[in-house]
């Protein structure tokens, strides 16, 4: 026979703050009469822009962070493919 599972029921009482406000102006669930205030105020203030050398050292390390995963697949499959051959077959 199988044992039944007892779940506790968990008392949640609702706060009125709003973590992330999902409420989008033209979507279907959009709520004009949406009430609570963010926990954080998001910046309008404009983003600084990069210079050229800044822009070069993200642009190359990203490069070479995705080189090296790439380089991590590639030898991993190699040494399957030795295994394969050499050991399994």
């Amino acid at each position: 026979m199988k044992k039944e599972k007892k779940f506790k029921k968990i008392n949640v009482e609702d706060d009125n703050r709003v973590i992330a406000n999902m409420n989008i102006d033209g979507m279907e669930m959009y709520n004009k009469r949406m009430t609570g205030e963010p926990l954080y105020n998001e910046s309008n203030e404009p983003i600084e822009e990069l210079d050229k050398k800044e822009l070069r050292r993200i642009t190359l390390s990203a490069t070479l962070g995705g080189l090296l995963v790439g380089l991590v697949f590639l030898t991993a499959i190699f040494l399957f493919i030795m295994f394969c051959v050499y050991i399994w077959f």
